[in-house]
């Protein structure tokens, strides 16, 4: 079997709106340049560039209003190469719907990003969302550990990662850059 190369965390924007995303992300990043300009096409090109096989793309709702939107992009870039996680946003009084939606799009699972949906991981207001992506059999990708949007407060440490496992121990969960932090003091 040939040897396969894969990014399970990568991020492209629609057309229409990566310029704008990219600039302000680069403006929260405190100096952090991005490889591309955030397009689907250059993401694609780096990617065999690098020789990459696979890779995954992760996109966030960063207000309620964006889920479905967000969602329906996902689907339509998956291609066998590429694949996505959709995105529910906390404070969206449909976010369990969707959730269902996201599995029937065929997703694998959901990009949740503590610091820029504001919320912290382990709080009991996520738990019906963490409850049905256990029962959906999706994946739960959290961005963990420090962000550059709020660096003096960190919405999921080590040990609240810890804490949902516990709560949710069939939820498949990936706690990206977890690592790289040092556990918040208790």
């Amino acid at each position: 079997m040939p040897r396969r190369l894969i990014d399970f965390h990568a991020h492209a924007f629609p057309d229409a709106i990566a310029h704008r995303v990219i600039d302000h992300l680069e403006q929260q990043a405190g100096g952090l340049k991005p490889v591309t300009d955030g397009t689907l096409a250059a993401t694609d090109a780096i990617m065999r560039k690098w020789g990459v096989s696979h890779y995954v793309i992760h996109n966030i709702a960063t207000r309620p209003d964006q889920q479905q939107t967000i969602n329906d992009h996902a689907a339509a870039i998956q291609n066998g190469r590429i694949f996505s996680f959709g995105s529910v946003h906390p404070d969206a009084p449909d976010a369990l719907t969707e959730l269902t939606r996201i599995k029937s799009l065929g997703l694998l699972g959901v990009k949740l990003h503590p610091d820029y949906q504001d919320f912290f991981i382990d709080e009991t207001r996520m738990d019906p969302i963490y409850a049905a992506i256990q029962d959906l059999d999706l994946i739960a990708f959290f961005h963990t550990g420090y962000d550059p949007i709020s660096p003096g407060h960190l919405h999921s440490w080590p040990a609240a990662v810890a804490r949902v496992r516990r709560r949710f121990p069939r939820m498949r969960m990936v706690a990206a850059h977890v690592a790289g932090i040092a556990d918040k003091p208790e």
